[in-house]
């Protein structure tokens, strides 16, 4: 059964339960054409991970379960590692970002 078969029939939605931690593979065509129906699947715990040509590029899941969730001074101690770890000659972070403003 393709893509489409899958998304265009109609099947009773799964309990909250069912769905919890379940990850689905979807083209990208699909994606657009299903998004509102998939964005209630993301909502009831569904993860949906959405390839181009066979290949993942995205995925959609609830805000509350994404890593980025962290405080800032988390993130800010993981950035000065990062800085620490890859020296740069004499040029800071800010001259990067205005480098790559101007391109």
């Amino acid at each position: 059964m393709g893509y489409g078969e899958r998304m265009t029939k109609r099947q009773p939605r799964a309990s909250r339960s069912q769905r919890a931690r379940k990850d689905t593979k979807i083209g990208d065509f699909d994606a657009k054409t299903h998004f509102s129906e998939l964005l209630d699947r993301v909502q009831d715990g569904e993860t949906i991970t959405i390839a181009r040509n066979g290949i993942p590029v995205a995925r959609l899941a609830r805000l509350d379960e994404l890593e980025s969730n962290r405080p800032a001074h988390e993130i800010a101690a993981l950035f000065r590692a990062f800085q620490e770890a890859h020296p740069r000659d004499d040029e800071s972070t800010r001259d990067w970002i205005l480098d790559g403003r101007r391109r």
